[in-house]
């Protein structure tokens, strides 16, 4: 840069001060650039963040165990495993049990849906049910049914029991009759 002799600068030519023009807004556009690329790149960090913990909250409810609350209960408390059963839904009754829901909830009548399965004279749901092959239902690790539970009337499964073949099973993994059951 020159200057005059009383020491301001000279102005600068045409072509210099285009080329000065151009260069600071050259700048200005890249900072532009930089600080839309810094916001887009903290609104990425946010959506990830918020990302892992809709994740981590899935994965944890997932794994949780299911309590009986959980499970929607229609008004005569049915829940997904008793129609499971009464529509003969093996496949879904399979399903439901490996995820964790409870195989001993009970309906508005005290009936679980082991009580359902041997009145309806259904021995693969008995089968299922008292399935102990864990390797098969990884899930239910911990997840007993209770063969002996008694509904509202004082009954087990075993008192509602239609066939033989359900008998059967029904005893085989312990089963009682209510009136053979001592109460505390």
């Amino acid at each position: 840069m020159a200057f005059f002799k009383n020491g301001d600068p000279e102005p600068l030519s045409d072509a210099e001060l285009g080329r000065q023009v151009r260069h600071q807004e050259a700048l200005e556009r890249a900072s532009f650039a930089a600080e839309v690329a810094r916001s887009e790149v903290e609104a990425l960090k946010a959506e990830n963040a918020r990302l892992k913990a809709d994740l981590k909250a899935a994965q944890d409810k997932i794994a949780a165990p299911k309590a009986e609350e959980e499970h929607p209960q229609n008004n005569a408390g049915l829940t997904a495993i008793h129609w499971a059963i009464i529509n003969n839904h093996m496949t879904s009754l399979w399903g439901l049990l490996s995820h964790q829901f409870n195989g001993n909830i009970k309906d508005s009548n005290g009936w679980t849906p082991l009580h359902m399965a041997a009145e309806r004279g259904n021995a693969a749901a008995i089968r299922i049910l008292l399935s102990t092959h864990l390797e098969r239902l990884p899930a239910r690790a911990g997840i007993l049914i209770h063969v002996n539970e008694r509904n509202n009337k004082g009954e087990t499964a075993l008192d509602v029991v239609k066939n033989d073949e359900c008998e059967e099973l029904l005893r085989q993994a312990g089963g009682r009759r209510g009136v053979e059951i001592p109460t505390c």
